[in-house]
């Protein structure tokens, strides 16, 4: 499986993106923008992804960065629901997305199974 976050122009608010998998879109994404003080955003590379439990989104998937913890897909509408993580979306909003339970549930259905991968975050050119 080839699993691949493309990130779209960001701006103070947030940085839009798509999730594909083998080049399939499956859902929109949102992270924090670059350059907030409060928030981190994952640099472009390669990450492995890891099944996890969470208090607070049940079964997930973290995402290993070196020296950070608790980087995970999560469901959530806009920046202030992230501080490192990738909120996963149906639909897109202004500086949000939608529907985001919905696709939260939809991809760790797709990801029955599977208990890691490897993810490629690069920006859409």
């Amino acid at each position: 499986m080839k699993a691949e976050l493309l990130r779209f122009k960001e701006n103070a608010n947030g940085c839009p993106g798509v999730f594909l998998i083998d080049g399939e879109l499956m859902w929109l994404t949102f992270e924090p923008d670059s350059k907030d003080p409060e928030r981190f955003q994952i640099p472009v590379g390669n990450y492995r992804c890891f099944r996890t439990p969470s208090a607070n989104f049940g079964e997930t998937f973290e995402i290993e960065v070196a020296g950070h913890t608790l980087i995970r897909f999560h469901w959530g509408n806009k920046e202030e629901d992230s501080t490192a993580c990738v909120l996963l979306g149906m639909a897109k909003g202004t500086d949000a997305v939608w529907n985001s339970r919905v696709a939260f549930n939809l991809f760790m259905k797709k990801m029955e199974g599977i208990t890691e991968f490897i993810l490629e975050v690069k920006l859409w050119n």
